[in-house]
């Protein structure tokens, strides 16, 4: 009985053989199994905190690169919005554009009618020119330029042109004289090309330096002609075969012709110094010619083509 109740006050660790140790007995073994669990809670929490801290170091990072993505997708909304700004000025332009082409493609029937007017209106005033030149010319049949006679102060035309008709062998008669005076001349620049438009109209002009042409206007064409027959068969007059003081210069006289005709006439010259005509000559101011003796006549007019000369 007294052993039962020393046995049931022991205390736990005796109880459990943790108490003291009996003679003889080593309890190293199990504090040294206390001090490893120690060990291992410290470094364990030494590692939890070292995770801690690398964890709230990579959410930093993470935050760094949250905000820097978050720069970057607001300069991408920025260029997305310039983007939007361009493209929606670039589809105005377009649109524009569009509206302008479709007015043009509008227009483009009016342009062909507009070039169609034109050609016809251009051709309309060839036509006229054409007519023009010719009432122009007609207006000088009945006249005869004489051309290289000096200019004298005081001159008489009326007795220089009595002394032409004494020296071809005329009679001179006042009657069938309308008028006679000088006129200045025009220097046409340039020549015909092509297709001999000769137009004078189309050409810059300034006044000839040579003595004006004296122009000599017959009441009946058959005048002209007569006096203009015989100065053919003289062949050649100077001022001295008039008797006109100083050196002697030769004298044209030749049917008048206008501007327009004189250019065409300078054009054959031309050619005929080439010897691409073989004959020049004007009759009743039509400039004709021949390319050989038995080639047809050529009437050289403003719709001459020169071209087939060459």
């Amino acid at each position: 009985m007294p052993t039962e109740r020393k046995a049931s006050w022991r205390c736990i660790p005796c109880r459990t053989g943790g108490g003291s140790p009996a003679p003889g007995e080593d309890r190293t073994s199990q504090r040294s199994l206390q001090k490893p669990a120690d060990s291992v809670v410290t470094d364990v929490s030494a590692d939890l905190q070292h995770g801690i801290a690398t964890v709230l170091g990579e959410i930093k990072e993470l935050r760094g690169d949250l905000a820097s993505v978050k720069s970057d997708l607001a300069a991408c909304k920025n260029g997305i919005q310039n983007i939007e700004i361009k493209f929606n000025e670039m589809e105005s332009r377009v649109s524009l554009a569009e509206d302008r082409l479709t007015q043009v493609e509008k227009k483009t029937d009016l342009v062909g009618k507009l070039q169609a007017d034109l050609n016809s209106a251009t051709a309309a005033i060839s036509t006229l020119q054409q007519e023009n030149d010719a009432r122009e010319q007609y207006s000088r049949m009945n006249n005869v330029e004489i051309s290289g006679l000096p200019f004298t102060k005081g001159e008489n035309l009326v007795n220089i042109l009595h002394d032409i008709y004494t020296v071809v062998g005329l009679t001179f008669k006042s009657e069938h004289i309308d008028c006679i005076h000088r006129v200045r001349r025009f220097q046409v620049a340039g020549s015909v090309r092509g297709g001999g438009n000769g137009d004078h109209n189309d050409r810059d002009r300034s006044w000839d330096v040579r003595a004006p042409a004296i122009i000599v206007k017959f009441t009946r064409r058959i005048y002209k002609d007569e006096l203009l027959s015989a100065v053919r068969a003289r062949r050649g007059i100077t001022t001295s075969s008039i008797n006109l003081p100083g050196p002697a210069v030769n004298m044209y006289l030749g049917d008048h012709l206008t501007p327009a005709s004189k250019l065409l006439l300078k054009r054959a010259r031309e050619l005929k110094r080439d010897n691409k005509l073989a004959y020049l000559w004007i009759r009743d101011c039509k400039i004709l010619a021949r390319r050989t003796d038995t080639s047809k006549v050529l009437v050289i007019n403003k719709n001459f083509d020169f071209n087939k000369l060459n």
